[in-house]
């Protein structure tokens, strides 16, 4: 008698692989959910549900989902906190890439619900937006807000499009307190073939002085981000990737690992790349037309 609703990457683009689920949902729940539920209780129609095949959106009735009583035990954690949703680029590798909108939450609830983790002196609180500084003037303004009410102790983790950093971004970036931001970016290949394959566009001769400068402040933990297996990158056209990252010193370097998500493009296309993956989540790439397992491996132990 359960009814079981399955959401996210396999449901939503390979649904066939589920036939004993009763309902499918795609698209962000908030919407969805009460009304599901509601018409299940009532034995109300379905399939004519609003928001059934839902898109990025943010449902403003919805509170925010962390409370007071929860801070004895987040005190010692990593929070996560989204304040936009999907993505306005289509990287070939993304499960963003399948949806075609953004959604953000407005901005003095955001700035009211920033205030919470840091009176709360939560130590990490880990901004999960697609692509922080998308649009520019709304992620300056965010940065403006946590340095001017900086708790020590607590920092902000979030991921950074490196062609959109422009001068002013960058000196309010450089001018928070040392431990306030960690930034994430993501280089993921300079191999051409590869990021055009991958529907990125890289301008690493000039964002490379942006990131060096970023660096060289020394008040910002930099995290880079490299993906092993994308199409048209080998085994020496990687080492060259990395070598150019490596040069600028930043203070992480992830080495990450293709995954062929479903609804992806590279998913979709996995075949002509010669891609073999994992049958199971996060479905890794182990072999590919320019990438054989032995020097994956290799990269592995690295």
């Amino acid at each position: 008698k359960t009814i079981f609703v399955l959401g996210g990457p396999e449901p939503t683009y390979a649904p066939d692989a589920f036939p004993y689920a009763d309902y499918l949902v795609a698209g962000a729940l908030e919407a969805t959910w009460p009304q599901l539920v509601g018409a299940l209780a009532n034995g109300e129609d379905i399939p004519d549900l609003p928001g059934l095949h839902g898109i990025p959106q943010f449902v403003q009735s919805w509170p925010f989902p962390y409370r007071e009583s929860d801070l004895e035990h987040l005190k010692h954690r990593l929070v996560y906190y989204e304040t936009s949703r999907g993505c306005p680029y289509q990287c070939a590798f993304c499960l963003s890439s399948a949806e075609s909108s953004t959604a953000f939450l407005p901005m003095e609830r955001v700035k009211k619900e920033l205030r919470f983790f840091l009176d709360a002196k939560i130590p990490v609180v880990k901004l999960v937006d697609r692509t922080f500084n998308y649009p520019k003037e709304r992620a300056k303004e965010i940065i403006a807000f946590l340095i001017e009410h900086y708790q020590p102790g607590v920092t902000f983790h979030f991921e950074l499009k490196g062609e959109l950093i422009d001068e002013e971004m960058l000196s309010l970036l450089i001018s928070a307190p040392k431990g306030l931001f960690q930034v994430e970016i993501g280089v993921q290949t300079l191999n051409e073939e590869a990021l055009r394959e991958s529907r990125r566009h890289s301008q690493w001769q000039r964002v490379k002085e942006v990131y060096r400068k970023l660096i060289d402040a020394e008040n910002i933990h930099t995290h880079f981000d490299l993906i092993a297996g994308l199409p048209h990158e080998d085994y020496l056209s990687f080492q060259r990737s990395f070598d150019q990252v490596m040069s600028i010193e930043p203070n992480y370097l992830q080495l990450g690992f293709l995954k062929l998500l479903p609804g992806t493009k590279l998913w979709n296309e996995r075949t002509g790349h010669g891609y073999v993956a994992e049958p199971f989540p996060p479905y890794e790439v182990v072999r590919g037309n320019d990438i054989v397992p032995d020097e994956l491996a290799v990269l592995k132990k690295i």
